[in-house]
């Protein structure tokens, strides 16, 4: 199995107390938060791959990365303008907001260019 390294953090906490909130299937599916329940998924899909290589993962800057996608859904503000069959987003916020929407536009932009082929 292949994984982007983004995902490959998320390995790091299968021996952690964090691994230790998965739920029996019977529970609930949600785990409470859902930076937390992003965690122990990915956790959970990296346990049971056995290529898995834990020395390489970065729980940390998963983390950091769902706190910057959770600042730009919750807190950034957004105007949105159409022109020209166009549409632009316009994202601001206060410091740290701006700097999390910095940070998930170098990290998306790629990604978003190739599935438009641009």
């Amino acid at each position: 199995m292949k994984l982007s390294h983004l995902t490959v953090a998320m390995i790091f906490l299968a021996g952690s107390a964090m691994a230790q909130h998965v739920h029996p299937s019977n529970s609930v599916s949600e785990t409470g938060q859902a930076q937390f329940a992003a965690i122990s998924e990915i956790v959970a899909i990296l346990r049971a791959d056995s290529d898995t290589v834990w020395e390489q993962i970065d729980i940390e800057a998963l983390r950091a990365h769902l706190v910057d996608m959770d600042n730009v859904t919750m807190k950034a503000m957004v105007e949105t303008t159409i022109a020209d069959n166009a549409v632009t987003f316009s994202v601001t916020g206060d410091e740290s907001t701006a700097a999390s929407v910095q940070r998930m536009v170098s990290a998306h932009s790629p990604m978003l260019q190739q599935e438009m082929g641009l």
